[in-house]
């Protein structure tokens, strides 16, 4: 059963080491990442599909 989808783009920037201070002007996408990984991490999914 599927209890939750998340939509997540993926910029290369949002690494340190490719976006060289660059990543910050991503940061609520980044915040986005923590939340869903929060998120996910509270429902206990057996499995995770990406």
């Amino acid at each position: 059963m599927i209890i939750k989808a998340y939509v997540l783009p993926h910029p290369p920037i949002i690494l340190p080491e490719i976006g060289r201070g660059e990543e910050k002007k991503i940061k609520d996408t980044s915040a986005a990442f923590h939340r869903a990984a929060r998120e996910i991490a509270e429902l206990k999914p057996e499995s995770i599909i990406i």
